[in-house]
């Protein structure tokens, strides 16, 4: 993200304000950069979302206009598995081919890959989940 751009704040449908790290774009139009957690709205980081000025700085979300490329997992991480070396080398991974990992509530891994690494990706988080190192 930009250090320029501080997030947006975005109303949501749910009735959830949050401040969301956004590209902005034109015609009203931003990309997203993070994806809303405390919504339970579909927007995920990457979806280029429609928005509607509003009162004292924040905008209304009028909806998804362009999902994101990516194939979203939301992995739950304990302990063992947040401390496996060979987890963090796969998460590691996902970045260097294009995709994004989001840290969310101290052990949930959002893991947004590219459709072109989603059967590596998958292959190798099963293979550890699998692994007597968990």
């Amino acid at each position: 993200m930009p250090d320029h751009e501080p997030p947006i704040r975005i109303l949501f449908d749910d009735g959830v304000c949050e401040a969301v790290p956004c590209e902005l774009l034109t015609d009203g139009r931003a990309r997203l950069l993070a994806t809303p957690t405390a919504s339970q709205t579909a927007a995920r980081l990457g979806d280029v979302v429609m928005l509607e000025p509003g009162d004292g700085g924040v905008s209304r979300f009028v909806g998804i206009v362009e999902q994101s490329p990516f194939e979203i997992f939301s992995w739950p991480a304990p302990k063992a598995l947040a401390a496996c070396g060979a987890y963090e080398d796969l998460l590691r991974r996902v970045e260097e081919t294009g995709g994004a990992v989001e840290r969310a509530f101290g052990g949930v891994a959002l893991v947004h890959v590219t459709k072109e690494a989603r059967a590596e990706v998958v292959r190798r988080y099963e293979r550890i989940v699998a692994s007597d190192e968990v």
